[in-house]
Parts: C-alpha cells; structure tokens; sequence
C-alpha cells in the first residue's frame, strides 16, 4: 500500500504534487501538513502527529498518543 505523508513545511514542485497523487494513494497529513493540503483543496485521510499545529476543525479524523 502507498500513502503520501504531507507535512508542514515548503512544498515542493507542482508536477512533483501531480505524479505522487495521481495514483489515488492516501494523504496522511503530519500536524500542520493537514491544514496545508486541506488548504490546497486535497482530502486528507488522516491526520497524524501530537497536533500541536494543527486546526482541529479542519482535519476528519484525529488521532492522538500520550508516548
């Protein structure tokens, strides 16, 4: 199974965007790295970390750890 990990930080090259998401694979977003590909119009399936930089409202699934 392939999954894109999207985090929060630069992004890069729109053709680079295009190839790793043509497939359908699934975007978890890393923190803040949800709010970003939310913000650019993409679903995220998950979003993934300790969510100290993350919008709560805008995410669809939340999942957090205490280790």
């Amino acid at each position: 199974m392939k999954g894109i990990l999207w985090c929060n930080g630069v992004l890069p090259s729109d053709s680079v965007i295009d190839r790793a998401l043509r497939d359908g694979v699934p975007i978890f977003g890393v923190d803040g790295g949800a709010d970003k590909a939310n913000s650019m119009g993409f679903e995220v399936s998950e979003a993934l970390g300790d969510m100290d930089s993350i919008d709560e409202s805008s995410c669809c699934l939340l999942y957090t750890s205490d280790a």
